[in-house]
């Protein structure tokens, strides 16, 4: 019977969670224009999967509805974060590589000396990361610069160190309370995506409070009003807000689904599945036809339905007619 088995090594948090204080309701998306999922093998066999816990979660829903598809399948999924993806892929301890950011000039590096060849990478759905706040924070914006002085202990972006709300402009109450700053271990895709588009590589302050995942981060900001975490955007709750972010016109950008998609969102990312797919060869039928599932309409829905972002039905299609060439 196929299943999705979800090891211990995979951190708590990773999906979210319905709370004391309940989770926000499902914000609405667009129809979602993928394909149609059309069997076209019978899989069979262990598909494992191994990396980023973001998209461990939906790997583990579409692994239900693929099970009942597939009851010759089994799908064995273990988290741990990002960075674990290119070595088991590269010792072939897994089938698929699930990645919240993209393979870094290392990690390719390492794949191309011991194959000759690129991996194979699918965009199995679109996220953003979120800075969240306290509902009760007054906080309106914040910009890029700002978040650096607040994470960041080199400050590329050439900002003075914000440790109190009154250093990023807040006043009476608020201006001398010390900012308690949470994210992601270093293990992850958050981590390593945070630090490229906000510290612009730089170092992170030593005062960050580490959590195991998405919902530890910003059920915390929920329980602490000076907090201040980035998740992903899907993990927002009843007792947290999500900060607009200035891009470098000074326009404030929510990470609504439009500005995930059209990239104006600055925080906003594609979650991926990595594959090794010799050139000129197909993939092994089963590990294929659990990607066609995650890329249908079927597949793309549950990504939706989980508060995620669907991929473009373009896009959903070039990948699904690539992946037998």
């Amino acid at each position: 019977m196929a299943h999705a088995s979800q090891p211990t090594t995979t951190p708590p948090g990773s999906r979210p969670r319905a709370t004391s204080d309940g989770e926000r309701a499902p914000r609405p998306h667009r129809p979602v224009v993928a394909p149609d999922y059309v069997k076209t093998v019978e899989a069979k066999g262990l598909i494992r999967s191994t990396g980023s816990s973001t998209v461990s979660g939906l790997i583990n829903d579409w692994a239900i509805a693929f099970g009942s598809l597939h009851p010759g399948a089994t799908v064995e999924v273990t988290g741990g974060g990002s960075s674990t993806a290119t070595p088991a892929l590269l010792s072939g301890s897994c089938d698929i590589a699930p990645m919240s950011r993209p393979m870094n000039e290392a990690e390719l590096a390492q794949f191309r000396q011991k194959f000759g060849y690129e991996p194979t990478r699918i965009v199995v759905a679109i996220d953003a990361l979120a800075v969240f706040v306290h509902k009760e924070n007054p906080i309106e914006t914040l910009s890029l610069a700002q978040l650096d002085a607040i994470f960041s202990a080199t400050r590329m972006r050439g900002a003075e160190p914000a440790d109190t709300w009154g250093d990023l402009g807040l006043t009476g109450e608020w201006a001398d309370r010390p900012i308690h700053i949470y994210g992601f271990g270093d293990l992850t895709g958050g981590y390593a995506l945070f630090r490229d588009l906000v510290l612009d590589g730089g170092d992170y302050n030593a005062a960050i409070r580490v959590q195991p995942g998405s919902s530890a981060i910003v059920n915390a900001v929920g329980s602490y009003r000076e907090a201040i975490g980035f998740a992903s955007q899907y993990f927002a709750t009843a007792r947290t807000r999500m900060v607009p972010i200035t891009d470098e016109n000074g326009v404030a950008r929510d990470p609504t689904e439009a500005a995930c998609l059209d990239g104006s969102y600055p925080l906003a990312r594609r979650l991926f599945i990595y594959v090794n797919k010799k050139p000129g060869h197909p993939l092994p039928p089963n590990v294929a036809e659990f990607l066609r599932y995650a890329l249908s309409r079927q597949g793309q829905s549950a990504a939706a339905d989980a508060g995620m972002f669907s991929v473009p039905g373009d896009l959903a299609r070039e990948q699904v007619e690539s992946l037998g060439k």
